[in-house]
């Protein structure tokens, strides 16, 4: 017996609900659920990201949910059919235990293709138009793989990411960000990094980009978890880091420091090597880009951009240009191309100041120190430019013992040797001349070697500096204005206006003398150079 009509109208019953107005999702089952007037039970939404066979799953119970309303039989058979056809708007104001803004949402015209919605989409409708908005990611996003496969989202999805906080900006073209996984409970941080694109060739260079860097298997060389594109937006996600080596290396130094970036030297080698044997540059090698997790050191993503191009410095001459890394680590011929390409003997040379900035660490010396000298009284700290300059630092941490933690005399002894082997062997990585440089293979074999304490080549002259008693040592003894020594000169940071190195009371002759030992003394062979044939 049907139930009497109400003084506002007649009730609906459960067989006058329409049929859905659009097609079951492929592979769903269709049975009939609206033949009962049983109570339902409508279960929670326990999945972060809605699914098609949900919104089918949940369209099921809406006839019981609209009888419970009460509502007149028109108004619950249009907000039903609305419902069909908006499934995912229909689930949001569900989700925020708004089902009575359902008819408001049908007269107002809410539908699934104008989403994601604004507050002010939604004032009159919801009755919490903030809530909606906030929790609209759950029916509008997409499950990202994290697996470091890439997904498509449309325009009106949801890329679950939320930002934390911008790490830097490039413009227009490319931002690098912090993001959280919608939908975790780990909280877990990672590292997004976006890139706009003009032309749809952008695009599909970009996602090639995407594909060769998937290739790399190394653990020094970081994975991408996943990357997406949307729009006129790619974008790559990894995982974050404590540090990069950037700031990692102003931390205060602590007693194992020095061992660790000696063994961190040879990581980042072996990485290199590991590049440049799949044929493959870094093209943006910078203390920046080069991260630090625990005990761990790794290359961060790269060779990925819109044009292709990661090795040039930035396009503008005011006080940045010369501050920023990519100008200050890079290669001379990046600079100065002369109609060359440019290819990985520039890897080389920035990895090679890179590691001359660590050695100055591992030799308890100051990095601002070695900052300021490069510049001396110009705004131009860059390697490339300051090559003199850079040999002679190079020269002095040679000289200096540093903070040597072995315990047992040998070991000490054999620190001491990796050391000065490993500031002769930076030397061969920085020169201008591109076909001089060493090339990873050999570098990558040495510190390989080195590391088992096995192929360490004893060098003449430099075993006996340290007890040269009476002469103008470089290792500050007593009463010698060394470069280690200088009483009241407070170091470097007294050298203004003193020509440099050469201008202190050292002695001429001993820096020439260390040179000419430079100059003659060539560990590797023409075969290890890019000039070899």
């Amino acid at each position: 017996m049907s139930p009497c009509p109400s003084s506002n109208g007649e009730m609906i019953r459960a067989n006058d609900f329409p049929g859905s107005p659009v097609p079951s999702f492929p592979g769903t089952p269709a049975p009939n659920p609206y033949r009962t007037s049983e109570a339902t039970t409508i279960p929670p939404l326990t999945k972060a990201f809605v699914t098609p066979a949900l919104l089918t799953q949940y369209g099921r119970w809406y006839p019981e949910l609209l009888r419970r309303q009460g509502w007149e039989r028109s108004s619950a058979q249009r907000a039903y059919t609305w419902a069909l056809s908006n499934p995912r708007t229909a689930l949001l104001l569900l989700l925020c235990e708004d089902i009575a803004s359902w008819p408001k949402a049908v007269i107002f015209g809410l539908e699934d293709e104008k989403m994601p919605y604004l507050e002010a989409d939604l004032q009159g409708i919801a009755a919490n138009p903030k809530k909606a908005v906030e929790m609209q990611w759950r029916v509008t996003a997409k499950e990202l793989p994290q697996n470091g496969l890439h997904a498509e989202f449309q325009a009106r999805e949801t890329v679950p990411l939320q930002q934390i906080n911008v790490i830097r900006s490039s413009g227009s073209e490319k931002s690098v960000d912090r993001v959280r996984l919608l939908g975790e409970q780990d909280e877990r941080v990672l590292v997004r990094k976006r890139f706009i694109y003009s032309r749809p060739s952008q695009k599909q260079a970009i996602l090639n980009q995407i594909q060769e860097f998937k290739k790399l298997e190394h653990k020094n060389i970081a994975r991408l978890a996943c990357s997406y594109s949307q729009g006129n937006v790619i974008g790559i996600v990894t995982s974050s880091a404590q540090y990069s080596l950037d700031d990692y290396l102003q931390l205060p130094l602590d007693p194992n420091r020095p061992k660790l970036l000696l063994d961190w030297i040879n990581d980042l080698c072996q990485a290199m090597d590991y590049l440049h044997s799949m044929q493959m540059s870094h093209r943006s090698v910078r203390p920046r880009k080069i991260l630090v997790e625990g005990s761990r050191v790794f290359f961060a993503s790269f060779g990925i951009s819109c044009d292709g191009e990661t090795a040039s410095p930035p396009k503008r001459m005011d006080q940045s240009y010369f501050s920023d890394q990519s100008y200050i680590y890079a290669a001379p011929e990046v600079i100065t191309p002369r109609g060359k390409k440019v290819s990985r003997p520039a890897d080389v040379f920035s990895l090679g100041c890179i590691f001359l900035a660590m050695m100055t660490v591992v030799k308890g010396q100051s990095l601002s120190t070695f900052h300021a000298y490069r510049a001396s009284s110009t705004h131009d700290a860059s390697f490339h430019a300051n090559l003199d300059r850079v040999s002679n630092w190079r020269m002095r941490l040679q000289a200096i013992s540093g903070p040597v933690v072995a315990a047992q005399p040998q070991r000490r002894e054999q620190a001491m040797k990796i050391e000065t082997s490993a500031l002769e062997y930076i030397e061969t990585m920085i020169r201008a001349d591109p076909s001089k440089r060493i090339k990873m293979r050999r570098l990558a074999a040495w510190w390989s070697e080195a590391k088992s304490g096995a192929g360490l080549v004893r060098r003449r002259s430099l075993d006996g500096m340290n007890s040269m008693n009476g002469m103008n040592g470089l290792n500050g003894l007593n009463g010698i204005s060394g470069l280690n020594g200088m009483n009241g000169m407070g170091g470097l940071n007294g050298l203004v206006g003193l020509n440099g190195l050469n201008g202190i009371n050292m002695g001429r002759t001993d820096l020439g003398q260390l040179e000419g030992y430079y100059n003659q003394r060539r560990h590797e062979d023409a075969a290890t150079t890019w000039g070899a044939k």
